[in-house]
């Protein structure tokens, strides 16, 4: 299947991870308003439905974000996103290491439309 996933806005691209989230994670899980960076973000608290299987279920608080891009040949390896100290994925790390130390978030979950390279 080919899901030409660039094509989506920023808001569809949000819609569908939220509807993925509440499909595995469950009806609780709630969307954020665009906030000041321009990330729209979510998160859910609890035991999921079905994630990351029927098994085997993750609980706790979530955290969960959505980085689209129009770019049909970006990857999660460009620097922009990952790969040096200013990129958009380092920076979040830095956000979530302080989440999780004053214990507001268990587990994290990040949504892209960037291809992933096999060297990683």
């Amino acid at each position: 299947m080919d899901y030409r996933l660039e094509n989506l806005s920023e808001d569809d691209f949000e819609k569908l991870v939220n509807i993925l989230c509440q499909k595995k994670l469950g009806t609780g899980t709630v969307s954020f308003s665009k906030g000041k960076d321009g990330g729209r973000d979510g998160r859910f608290k609890g035991t999921a439905n079905s994630y990351p299987s029927d098994k085997d279920l993750w609980n706790g608080k979530f955290i969960i974000q959505a980085k689209h891009t129009t770019d049909y040949q970006a990857s999660c390896s460009d620097n922009t996103f990952f790969g040096n100290k200013t990129s958009l994925i380092n920076g979040e790390i830095d956000k979530i290491k302080k989440l999780k130390s004053n214990g507001e978030i268990d587990n994290y979950l990040l949504f892209t439309n960037r291809k992933e390279t096999e060297n990683r």
